[in-house]
């Protein structure tokens, strides 16, 4: 593993890198600590060697947009768009060529396709995850936080290996190749503010205008606080504070203590601005409802997509229900979770892509989860990390 911390080793490094035919890559970021959270670690990894690229102590990392912008170079990401999101956001990077290791999990129909879960399924190797909330904007990075970070990436490339191999042999491929050409698109990450979302925090359905006003004024406040301390704003108080103190309505810092509304701590730093922004809400003007978003897409009816390929009869009851409420997916969402197989679909037919559901595979594409799968043989079951 080579820690990379100044610039010409940077650019020498992808002078070697530009003749990779496929590179790995994540990102460690410091949203859970600061407001405007930024890239502090770039891991790198080719089939050789591993790398971690220190953006903190290089003053140009412009020679690393070679590397993702090269049409040439396969770049393996698991759960790309957040990484890519980041790093276009941080160093208007432009990328070309992605293969997503997560998006391609679900597309096989793996029912746990986490890089933890991934990484223990084909290697039998444990994540350390005491550093997954760690604050990579610290430095100097200690061994076991390099060691951490390095695991991301090390054994992406022998993983991407494995799924395209199945990918190919469901006929998948193409599915999961136009995931990834989506991703690509991923807009940069903004630090963005919506002034009016205290309307759609939770339990406050039932809150009367003036405690809406009252709501107003917190949140407001509690954002002003936390761009000033470059803090994230669950660090002030989180949503669910906000909401019991205007269910409540404290009229002194004692009380707050009392009810357990804020720790003493918080009540001693933010317990008289609170108070202020409570009391402001009770008299400023009462809000207006935002307008309501735009109604997403409905699904095409079973009859409807049946009638064009004749394979609605051939597709259970339970796969429809899942097709129906699906909306998400119609605007190009992945759900959070793939459903079973419909307990009326028969044991003895396969639930995977094929002839009576393609239509289903082609539309939504997560509902053809497999019971399980075997452990494939042949993959190496412990590896020890290079510069351990």
């Amino acid at each position: 593993m080579h820690l990379i911390e100044n610039d010409a080793a940077l650019a020498a490094l992808v002078q070697q890198w530009l003749d990779e035919p496929l590179i790995a890559i994540d990102t460690e970021s410091n949203s859970l600590f600061a407001y405007y959270e930024r890239v502090c670690l770039i891991q790198l990894s080719t089939r050789q060697q591993d790398y971690l690229i220190d953006p903190l102590a290089l003053n140009d990392l412009s020679p690393l947009g070679q590397v993702t912008a090269a049409p040439h170079i396969e770049l393996v990401f698991h759960a790309a768009e957040y990484d890519i999101a980041c790093l276009k956001r941080d160093f208007g990077f432009v990328f070309a060529n992605l293969f997503d290791t997560m998006m391609a999990a679900r597309v096989l129909g793996y029912r746990e396709y986490g890089l933890g879960k991934l990484l223990n399924h084909f290697f039998d190797v444990e994540q350390d995850k005491r550093y997954q909330r760690a604050d990579w904007g610290q430095r100097p990075l200690s061994a076991a936080q390099q060691r951490y970070a390095q695991q991301d990436t090390h054994f992406l490339p022998r993983l991407r290996d494995i799924l395209h191999s199945e990918l190919t042999a469901q006929s998948a491929l193409p599915e999961a190749q136009e995931l990834f050409d989506k991703t690509l698109q991923t807009p940069p990450a903004e630090h963005s503010f919506d002034p009016d979302g205290y309307w759609f925090l939770n339990k406050t359905r039932q809150f009367s205008l003036r405690q809406k006003a009252m709501l107003r004024e917190l949140y407001l406040w509690r954002e002003q606080i936390a761009r000033q301390r470059n803090i994230p704003r669950f660090r002030v108080l989180a949503d669910e504070k906000l909401v019991a103190l205007v269910q409540v309505n404290p009229k002194s810092v004692n009380e707050m203590v009392q009810k357990r509304l804020l720790t003493r701590h918080s009540a001693q730093r933010y317990g008289l601005p609170v108070l202020r922004a409570l009391a402001s809400g009770r008299t400023a003007a009462l809000p207006t409802p935002p307008q309501p978003p735009p109604r997403l897409m409905k699904p095409p009816s079973a009859a409807l997509i049946g009638s064009r390929t004749g394979a609605s009869s051939a597709l259970p009851n339970g796969a429809w229900k899942a097709i129906s409420s699906s909306r998400a997916m119609c605007c190009g969402n992945w759900p959070s979770a793939r459903p079973a197989r419909p307990k009326s679909w028969p044991r003895s037919a396969t639930w995977a892509p094929g002839a009576a559901n393609a239509t289903a595979w082609n539309f939504c594409s997560f509902l053809i989860g497999n019971r399980g799968r075997p452990k494939p043989t042949g993959h190496p079951k412990t590896v020890t990390l290079q510069g351990q």
